[in-house]
């Protein structure tokens, strides 16, 4: 993953989930994203920002979910989903009375379940 923010976060991200729902026609229904922090904290973006909307690029493999946060209205967040001959990839950009604040991006790879 790599990020503008470079502090040293006593409680670091180190897991998105990313959960896509499609219709037979390849048109998004639902783009779930959720952090989950080194000590297991889970951070929904469905909860943390309102106001937002899925978007997609007919005929490409691109996603994109924007938002208002909920507990601060003059931050903003826009988020991609997509997959090129790279694989999938994830980024986030949030904007502050529209200058970028903040921006990262990840390669996508399955989720490994553990056997039981």
């Amino acid at each position: 993953m790599k990020t503008s923010d470079h502090s040293r976060d006593a409680d670091p991200i180190y897991k998105i989930n990313v959960d896509l729902v499609l219709t037979p026609r390849a048109t998004p229904t639902s783009l779930v994203v959720e952090h989950v922090s080194a000590s297991g904290r889970r951070y929904s973006r469905d909860e943390q920002y309102t106001r937002s909307n899925l978007t997609f690029t007919p005929g490409r493999i691109e996603y994109y979910w924007n938002g208002t946060m909920a507990r601060n209205s003059a931050y903003t967040m826009r988020g991609a989903l997509w997959r090129n001959t790279g694989g999938w990839f994830y980024s986030e950009e949030q904007y502050r009375g529209g200058s970028k604040s903040f921006w990262m991006l990840s390669k996508c790879h399955p989720e490994q379940h553990e056997a039981d």
